[in-house]
């Protein structure tokens, strides 16, 4: 045998069969990463803010009490309505300030289609210049919504929530 048909025999085909694993191997990759994303847009908790003279049923609103457990600690609560669309549970984790993280007493869980009255009492020494409520999906993915005050909001509330256009934090989970 020459070196020219060891090479045609031989090297040729293992060099062409690693090219064709290496693109396999790529669109596995690529499906795997869009099934991800996928999945998280179809559970990701689509919160909004509602306002309190909208038409819904005062009965099935849930109280969500965050914050500080001895309410006369707080300087005054923050309290707003949300509600969630019909795509996928949502799980309040925590409202974060710039110097305090407050976990929920009771009632973490945002059903499809849930309004909430969320009622954060913050402590004394609180700054209250930036605040974010995070919620997770039934997948543990993270999606941080802003607090803001009144002169934000559409409608007549003194609080109300902007979701943070930032969210990729749950793709990059997703996609390790």
């Amino acid at each position: 045998m020459t070196l020219c048909e060891i090479i045609k025999d031989f090297i040729v085909p293992l060099i062409s069969g690693s090219l064709t694993l290496i693109g396999v191997l790529i669109t596995i990759n690529n499906a795997n990463k869009k099934e991800s994303r996928n999945r998280v847009a179809s559970a990701k908790p689509w919160i909004f803010s509602i306002d309190k003279r909208e038409n819904f049923d005062n009965k099935n609103v849930n109280d969500i009490i965050i914050g500080t457990q001895n309410r006369s600690n707080s300087e005054y609560p923050i309290s707003f309505y949300i509600k969630n669309t019909d795509n996928g549970i949502g799980i309040i984790d925590r409202v974060q300030t710039s110097n305090r993280i407050f976990r929920t007493s009771v009632g973490r869980v945002l059903e499809k289609n849930m309004v909430a009255f969320i009622h954060i009492y913050p402590d004394h020494g609180t700054e209250l210049k930036e605040m974010f409520i995070f919620i997770m999906d039934i997948y543990g993915n993270e999606y941080r919504y802003r607090i803001v005050h009144n002169d934000e909001c559409n409608y007549d509330s003194r609080y109300c929530i902007r979701e943070e256009f930032d969210n990729s934090k749950a793709l990059r989970k997703e996609e390790k």
